[in-house]
Formats: structure tokens, sequence, C-alpha cells
């Protein structure tokens, strides 16, 4: 059946002499594979549409309980790599590292698609802490791996002092033990992303978002996952500079 979608180049490598094979985002059948025949070639029609970050139409003969398809055609819409800087362009690697692990486990493509899409565009706009930590957030949910964020996670009193990873989520007084006190500021920031979808995100503009806010998600996030990514790492390493 020829098929006619759009969809988001997640990835690409290099496959034989001429060819490609790219990783794209679909809200239709979620992350496929299309092999681009002669893609490597300067003459290919379909060179520049096929880019990393580029948001594309693709046209391929689609057969249920495959994966990975041939391309017949691509037409280019927009790329979503418009600010060229290495930081933002680590902070969208590391997004599609997270969009990998959550296909894996959520079939509900529509909506992995649309998070997947703002959180590319609001990197781009300067947004890239609050973007991430929402994004990783709404990840957790989707995996199972909420934070209490409420209360404390071992009594529910809800005046709370502390984040632990370990336990889980925010802690009183009395269960911080030797646990750093957080400003209670980062607290309530922590407590409204985790309460928040990209459609929400407007609320977070009278707040500042820096990298310590960034931190608390991603340790919480990759914590529980129990995997390192060497995306972040690399966009860690980048915003200590």
């Amino acid at each position: 059946m020829i098929t006619r979608v759009e969809g988001i180049i997640v990835a690409s490598l290099d496959y034989r002499e001429n060819d490609i094979i790219t990783r794209v985002m679909t809200k239709e059948y979620g992350l496929i594979s299309l092999v681009c025949k002669g893609a490597k070639k300067y003459t290919s029609k379909n060179r520049s549409s096929i880019l990393t970050y580029c948001l594309s139409e693709f046209i391929f003969d689609y057969q249920e309980l495959k994966t990975i398809f041939t391309l017949q055609k691509a037409n280019f819409i927009r790329n979503l790599y418009i600010k060229e800087d290495l930081i933002v362009l680590s902070a969208m690697n590391f997004a599609s590292d997270v969009l990998k692990i959550l296909s894996r486990e959520d079939s509900d493509y529509y909506s992995l698609y649309n998070d997947y899409l703002q959180v590319l565009e609001l990197i781009n706009q300067n947004r890239m802490y609050e973007a991430l930590s929402v994004y990783l957030s709404k990840a957790s949910r989707t995996l199972g791996i909420k934070p209490v964020v409420d209360s404390c996670a071992k009594c529910n009193e809800e005046k709370v002092v502390t984040l632990s990873n370990r336990d889980g989520g925010f802690l009183c007084q009395k269960h911080a033990g030797t646990y750093e006190v957080i400003e209670p500021s980062r607290l309530k920031k922590f407590r409204m992303i985790n309460h928040m979808d990209f459609e929400h995100i407007s609320y977070l503009d009278e707040y500042h978002f820096d990298l310590i806010d960034f931190d608390y998600m991603a340790d919480f996030f990759l914590t529980h996952i129990d995997m390192e990514l060497k995306s972040y790492r690399f966009l860690r390493s980048l915003l200590s500079l």
C-alpha cells in the first residue's frame, strides 16, 4: 500500500555504497526505518529532505508488521534544527534518545510525535531547560516512574524540604536525613514540571529555569530508568563549560 506521511528524521546511518537508512518518527506508525537508495549521491532528489531533524513528507510502500521500508520519494517541509549550535544539537540528540526509549513502551504514536516535535521546537527557542524538563517528566509518567511531588514520599507530610531519587520524590524534614535542603522555589518548579503538559508551558514564563532545575529532573529520570545515555553525558559536559 503506497503511503504518504509526514515525519521527523531522528537519525541517519550509512548503508551500502550510496544508500542511507533513516529513522523517522511518524504519527501513524511510530518510529520506522526508511532505506533511501542513492541518497549519498549529489544528484539524489531526496538528499536535502532526509537530513537529521528535517520535517518532511515521505512516500513509501507500507506493509503491516514490517518496520523497515524503501523510500520512494521525500518532500522537504522545514528544518527543525534552525539554530545551529552544538548545545542545541546535543539537547535535540538527548531528546531523540528519550523518544527511542518511549517508543518501545508506548503505542500512542500521535502523542509521542507531538511531544517530540514540541520539545525540538522549544529547544530552538532558547527554552531548553524547561522544555527538556517537561519532556522528561512526561516520559517518567509514561514509564510509570513519576516522582512524588505533592507530599513526602515516606509519610505524606505536605511540608517538604528536599528531593531524593532513591526514595522516589520529595522528603519532609523528618525523613530528609543527610540530604541537602533544597530551596523552596526549586521544589516548587520541580512540582510544577511534574504536573505539566506542553500546552501549559507558558505558565512557566514568570519563572527562571537553569541548569540546576534541569539536573533535578534529569537525575531523577536517569536514576529510575537505570540507563546511561551518552547523549546526556555529552550535553551535560557542554553545559558545564
